[in-house]
């Protein structure tokens, strides 16, 4: 317990001037100290500058009275269908491997590709000869 109050009272401390240097006004020329008038000394004026040359200007009258449907479909052209191009909708789609039920598919499966046994190659020893006489176990002592 008494090394978290030892802890907690060393972060304090070593904290407490980076918290006082971001409260400390700093010299900007007459300014406020923030920290936004120190990265854009003149963003106040260019947003006044904005709001002065935008103004309020009324829409025009013709625009306005035009319903939307017509603003906004100015030279719609409906599209031309080439000769030789068929619906998609005439087309038939292959049979989907999905459709097809467990069984068929397993038949086809068999059908196309056939089982065969494994050719497995015995192993040789070489020119080793193979013992006839049995190797002799001990047996295990009782203790």
């Amino acid at each position: 317990m008494k090394s978290l109050i030892v802890l907690s009272i060393l972060l304090t401390a070593g904290l407490l001037p980076y918290v006082h240097a971001q409260e400390k006004p700093e010299h900007t020329g007459g300014h406020t100290g923030r920290s936004i008038d120190v990265l854009f000394p003149t963003l106040r004026k260019d947003i006044s500058d904005m709001n002065a040359r935008s103004g309020t200007s009324t829409p025009d009258r013709t625009v306005i009275s035009t319903p939307a449907k017509k603003r906004l479909f100015t030279n719609y052209q409906p599209v031309v269908a080439r000769p030789n191009a068929t619906p998609t909708v005439l087309k038939k789609a292959a049979a989907l491997p999905s459709e097809a039920s467990s069984k068929e598919s397993a038949d086809r499966v068999k059908q196309t590709n056939p089982v065969q046994p494994a050719k497995a190659a015995i192993p040789s020893q070489g020119d080793a000869r193979e013992t006839t006489n049995p190797v002799r176990v001990t047996p295990l002592k009782k203790h």
